[in-house]
């Protein structure tokens, strides 16, 4: 009879990735669960507006997963690099950068499948993300 179970090795992989993702910081899992809802906000964009197009999508996971990226950057050179030399969480604040972008992004989309979005709070994110990207 042969035995069905996980060999140890992957079930210590798992355990370990599991043990790392439970201790990230709450932005960066606001951040995730940002990444998701404009996956689906832009999928059912596409579906509405009838422009599916996997040549957007691809671009579009491309640029989630650089944003990814990024965030693991902030983390490496928080941790590794300038360790306790800085006054501000790096990888908070990069993360939080980006979930503005993502909250924009979601916004959007909102409104072009024809749901109202109260200009103000698209103003207010704006004008955040701008004030953080360095623009006037």
């Amino acid at each position: 009879m042969v035995s069905k179970q996980m060999p140890n090795w992957l079930k210590g992989l798992l355990s370990g990735i599991v043990a790392a993702i439970a201790q990230l910081n709450p932005v960066v899992w606001a951040l995730f669960i940002l990444i998701g809802l404009d996956i689906i906000s832009g999928f059912l964009r596409a579906f509405i507006t009838k422009s599916v197009s996997s040549d957007v999508s691809l671009r579009g996971m491309a640029k989630k997963s650089f944003i990814l990226i990024l965030v693991g950057l902030a983390g490496v050179i928080q941790r590794f690099l300038i360790a306790g030399t800085l006054p501000v969480d790096l990888i908070v604040g990069t993360a939080g950068f980006f979930c503005v972008t993502e909250i924009i992004s979601i916004l959007e989309n909102a409104s072009a499948c024809g749901i109202a979005v109260p200009p103000v709070l698209v103003d207010v994110l704006r004008d955040k993300h701008a004030d953080r990207n360095g623009q006037s």
